[in-house]
C-alpha cells in the first residue's frame, strides 16, 4: 500500500510514530473507512514495538499534530469504556477540523503539557 509521501518527511515526527502512524493506516484500508481501530496488540504486532508505553506516546504525539482525531468514546453498559473511534488522515489536519472532529482537543493539549513523557509534553507546548 503507498503512503502520502508528507508523513514521511514530517519533521515532528520520530520513525516510531511514523510507523504506528502507517499500521493505523494499513488497518484502516488506506483512507477508506474502518470499523474497528487496532488494539494495542495489533499495532504492536503490525508496527513491531514491544511496549505499550511507546504506542500510547506515539498515539499522543499523533493526536498533538493531528494526524489522528480522536472522535468518540465508546461505553458499554454502566458506562464502562469498551474503545475509542479515531479517524487517520492523509495529512495533519487544520485546527478548525481537528475541534470538529476531536471536540476535546485543547483539553487533550493542555493536559498534554503534564504528560509523563517528555516528548509529549515538548510537542503539545509546541503546538499550544
Amino acid at each position: 500500500q503507498a503512503f502520502p509521501a508528507i508523513v514521511v518527511s514530517d519533521p515532528v515526527l520520530e520513525p516510531v510514530d511514523k510507523i504506528i502512524w502507517m499500521t493505523l493506516w494499513q488497518a484502516g484500508g488506506a483512507g477508506l473507512m474502518q470499523a474497528t481501530f487496532p488494539s494495542y496488540a495489533e499495532i504492536a504486532a503490525n508496527a513491531h514495538v514491544g511496549s505499550k508505553t511507546t504506542i500510547a506516546r506515539a498515539l499522543a504525539i499523533l493526536r498533538a499534530t493531528r494526524w489522528i482525531s480522536l472522535c468518540a468514546t465508546v461505553r458499554g453498559r454502566g458506562g464502562r469504556f469498551r474503545n475509542n473511534i479515531y479517524a487517520v488522515h492523509d495529512e495533519p489536519q487544520t485546527l478548525a477540523t481537528a475541534m470538529t472532529l476531536d471536540p476535546t482537543y485543547m483539553k487533550f493539549l493542555e493536559a498534554a503539557r503534564e504528560h509523563a513523557h517528555l516528548r509529549v509534553r515538548s510537542v503539545a507546548r509546541a503546538v499550544l
